[in-house]
């Protein structure tokens, strides 16, 4: 169950930094998309990691 919640975590976040990302009133410089990339990385830990 754990990994469930790692991987929708990992979706809530790249979706957030998605959508920061297509608005043009916030300006972050880039960094917008390293949350998108952090997002993509906890759900392939999510993915990857065995419930017992």
């Amino acid at each position: 169950m754990t990994s469930i919640r790692t991987m929708m975590l990992g979706i809530s976040i790249m979706l957030a930094a998605g959508i920061v990302a297509i608005d043009p009133e916030v300006t972050f410089g880039g960094l917008e998309y390293v949350f998108v990339f952090l997002g993509l990385v906890t759900s392939f830990l999510g993915f990857s990691k065995k419930d017992e």
